[in-house]
């Protein structure tokens, strides 16, 4: 997850997300959703959670591709982040990323990600 907002990050501090730029990030998104789908491990809430954290970045890819002025692309990406500290206790996951902890509801029993492959998710 954060290589997806690593990549949204990059991508918003562009004056303007041209056709080749939006399709590398709508592509960025999916390689990197996919890795996740493989590797990540949570118990059954946090799965279902991050299903819906999951379709709504893919949606964004998708818009990302279509139209890389369109507020479904790029915004969506970083709104679809912007709710993910208090669900998951992320290593890693820092305020100074670009993404507040204090700007989302906080929700009780955040799932620790884990990865298959020891790497973070």
């Amino acid at each position: 997850m954060k290589r997806i907002r690593v990549a949204a990050n990059e991508a918003s501090v562009r004056p303007a997300l041209y056709r080749d730029s939006a399709a590398a990030l709508a592509q960025s998104v999916r390689n990197h959703v996919d890795f996740l789908i493989a590797n990540c491990r949570l118990a059954p809430d946090a799965d279902a959670t991050l299903h819906i954290v999951i379709a709504r970045l893919l949606n964004a890819a998708a818009a990302l591709q279509e139209d890389p002025a369109s507020p479904a692309g790029l915004p969506q990406v970083q709104q679809t982040l912007h709710p993910y500290p208090p669900y998951f206790a992320h290593p890693g996951w820092r305020e100074a990323d670009g993404i507040s902890r204090n700007s989302a509801p906080t929700v009780a029993g955040r799932s620790g990600i884990a990865c298959a492959t020891g790497r973070d998710c």
